[in-house]
C-alpha cells in the first residue's frame, strides 16, 4: 500500500492524505527509494534465490509502474539513486542500473575485504561516502559487516564482529543525520 499527500486546499497544517490501494504485479519487493518528485524506485527480488528474475521498477504517483530493468539482476535488495544511476546490492556484488535499463557491475565480491555473504542495504552520507551492509549468514546469524566505499570505489570494513561483538547480521542503513550511521541487525535486534 502506498500513501501520498495532497495539499489541494493549500493548508500545510492539514494536508489531505490520499491512499493508493495497491500496485499490482510486483513480486517480492525488497527496498524502495523515494525520488524528490514522488516517484518510487523498487527492487523486486522475484523468486528468492533464483538468478536472473530480479527487477527494478519505477512506481509513479498515480500507481502506474514502469520496469526499468528486468535482466542482469538476481536478488536485488538495497537501492541508492545518485543522479542518473541506481546502485543496487545483488547477492555478493553491487550493480549500477541506468534509467534506460542498462545493468553493469560496479563492485564484485573480490573488491570487498572479505567475501560478502548477503549484501543487503546501501546508503550515502552527506560527505558522499557510501555504506553497504552484509547481513552475513542470516539463517544462523553472524558473519556480517558494514563496509565503507570511498570516492575511488575502494572498500574498507567500517565495523564487524572483530571490532564490535554486537555486529552480527546488519540489515537496513540510514545516514540521515550528519556524522551518524544508523542501522538495524537481523540477529540481535539493534
Amino acid at each position: 500500500v502506498l500513501q501520498g499527500c495532497s495539499n489541494s486546499d493549500n493548508n500545510l497544517k492539514n494536508p489531505k492524505i490520499t491512499k493508493l490501494d495497491s500496485v499490482e504485479g510486483i513480486l517480492m519487493p525488497e527496498s524502495a527509494y523515494t525520488m524528490k518528485d514522488g516517484r518510487i524506485i523498487v527492487s523486486e527480488i522475484g523468486e528468492f534465490g533464483k538468478d536472473g528474475d530480479g527487477k527494478i521498477v519505477e512506481v509513479f504517483m498515480d500507481g502506474t509502474k514502469k520496469i526499468i530493468a528486468d535482466t542482469g539482476l538476481n536478488d536485488p535488495k538495497g537501492l541508492l539513486v545518485e543522479g542518473p544511476t541506481i546502485y543496487v546490492t545483488d547477492k555478493d556484488e553491487v550493480k549500477k542500473v541506468s534509467f534506460n535499463g542498462e545493468v553493469s557491475q560496479w563492485l564484485v565480491a573480490d573488491d570487498f575485504p572479505k567475501k560478502p555473504q548477503f549484501l543487503n542495504d546501501i546508503t550515502i552520507d552527506r560527505n558522499t561516502m557510501i555504506y553497504i551492509s552484509d547481513s552475513g549468514d542470516i539463517k544462523n546469524g553472524g558473519g556480517g559487516a558494514i563496509y565503507r566505499v570511498d570516492s575511488n570505489s575502494k572498500i574498507s570494513t567500517l565495523v564487524d564482529v572483530a571490532n564490535d561483538s554486537r555486529i552480527l547480521s546488519p540489515n537496513g542503513l540510514s545516514a540521515f543525520q550528519r556524522g551518524y550511521l544508523a542501522f538495524n541487525d537481523f540477529s540481535n535486534g539493534m
